[in-house]
């Protein structure tokens, strides 16, 4: 983009060609959220779900795509909720969550196939005053989403939840004043929590090999407690403690959600955006550092075996088993991992790809700008431009290659932003009257490609 070029009209459609680019790509290179509310939840495709509710005996089954609503109901008993991937009981005596579960369903990202209790119970601590007049206010189900609502005469405690085989399917959000409330989480009896080394953070497991193939093929069990404004008070190898705030919520993910080198999500507490949930980013662990299942060593003495990886091996060991038994013990669960992988240099690289694509931008507009007649000034402003151009799009070609090798993400974003580093010098070399033809489309890929890498880095929240 070095020269100006000689057409007004071809200006004014250059121009108009950024601002197509800039709306359309905007919306398709959108990140999802890991929780309940997100369209998409989990890792990867699975079957689609469908959530009975059983409030008072009656049985509550929309059609696809219909949604059914229930209002200030006072619940006799326990209210049930049965989906294709999920179940759970929700108990108005305690507002507590009972036997959540994996039912196994034949799905491509399953990670049981039988019915599998993962918590026993996730029991919010209330006293007697809290608990009164509890009625569920709001109860909202359609196709695999729910929304329940219970409230009492101090306060409320808001559940949702995805029925799906693995991602960020479930939340409990307390709000009693300004109290904080305690939420126990207590595992299924085939569960057990541990150190995962390469990421420092506490999962929870069933030492299960994965299945690749055949009627019986599912993916290892693996998830982890998703916190926000929340703070552990107690761990040991089958339970948790967690304050929560007022507003807060404790979530849970499974899958490769729940394997992620990043920090936690923010402290937010009203109108909380995709990017202050949890993101997974890293793969499920091979089989070989699976828990070991011999009957010299029962379930509730597991620990994790682990061997040194293999050279240019980069999946994560399971080491420093949470033992079922023993004294509470403080853990770290954010601290980075002691392979050496942190997840401080990734958030950062984040951040710098983040201020340097938007600089890329920018600098693309001013170029389209001062091409030719349509902003009058002298031509320099446009040479001085491209020169620009090509220090911010290589900057953002390296801040790139570092996340992608930092996170390990897919390469197709760095590959992207070197890509148009290098067409930047295509760009200039083409710049004269006689290379229209190639400059023009030339200018649109580049548009292009930039708006990609911003609004794809942007998408993804750095967690510091």
């Amino acid at each position: 983009m070095l020269a100006p070029t000689s057409s007004r009209g071809l200006r004014a459609a250059a121009l108009g060609g950024l601002v197509a680019a800039l709306l359309a790509l905007a919306p398709a290179a959108q990140a999802k959220g890991g929780e309940p509310e997100d369209d998409h939840a989990g890792g990867g495709a699975s079957a689609a779900g469908d959530f009975a509710v059983t409030v008072n005996g009656v049985s509550y089954n929309p059609a696809a795509g219909k949604d059914v609503k229930l209002r200030d109901v006072t619940v006799r008993d326990r209210v049930a909720v049965k989906g294709v991937h999920v179940g759970f009981l929700i108990d108005p005596s305690t507002l507590g969550v009972y036997d959540y579960s994996l039912t196994g369903a034949q799905a491509p990202d399953r990670m049981v196939t039988r019915p599998t209790v993962i918590f026993a119970s996730k029991v919010p601590s209330l006293t007697a005053s809290q608990r009164s007049g509890a009625r569920l206010s709001q109860l909202e189900v359609r196709d695999d989403t729910l929304t329940a609502i219970f409230t009492t005469s101090a306060g409320k405690l808001k559940v949702q939840a995805k029925d799906a085989p693995q991602g960020g399917i479930f939340q409990m959000e307390p709000e009693f004043g300004t109290s904080n409330v305690v939420i126990e989480h207590k595992l299924g009896p085939t569960l057990f929590y541990f150190v995962n080394s390469y990421t420092g953070k506490i999962n929870f497991a069933d030492g299960q090999d994965a299945v690749s193939s055949g009627p019986g093929a599912h993916q290892m069990l693996l998830g982890k407690d998703s916190p926000q404004v929340a703070t552990k008070t107690f761990q040991d190898g089958t339970t948790t403690r967690w304050s929560v705030a007022s507003g807060g919520r404790m979530g849970g993910v499974l899958g490769e959600d729940a394997i992620e080198l990043s920090q936690g999500a923010t402290s937010c507490t009203q109108a909380c955006q995709a990017q202050n949930r949890i993101r997974g980013s890293l793969p499920v662990p091979p089989t070989r550092r699976t828990p070991p299942r011999s009957a010299a060593d029962p379930p509730s003495r597991r620990s994790v075996e682990g061997r040194p990886p293999r050279a240019g091996d980069p999946r994560p060991q399971l080491t420093r088993p949470v033992r079922r038994t023993g004294s509470p013990m403080t853990v770290h669960p954010d601290t980075p991992s002691s392979s050496g992988t942190s997840a401080r240099p990734s958030a950062t690289a984040l951040r710098l790809l983040q201020l340097f694509a938007v600089l890329s931008v920018v600098n693309v507009a001013w170029q389209f700008v001062t091409a030719g007649e349509l902003f009058p000034g002298p031509d320099d402003l446009h040479a001085a431009g491209a020169i620009t151009l090509h220090v911010t799009s290589g900057l953002v070609a390296i801040a790139a290659c570092v996340h992608w090798y930092r996170a390990r993400t897919s390469p197709a974003v760095a590959i992207l932003a070197v890509v148009v580093f290098v067409l930047s010098f295509v760009q200039a070399a083409t710049g004269g009257r006689d290379t229209l033809a190639v400059h023009i489309p030339g200018a649109m890929v580049l548009v292009a490609g930039s708006v990609w890498v911003l609004v794809w880095s942007l998408g993804r929240a750095p967690r510091l």
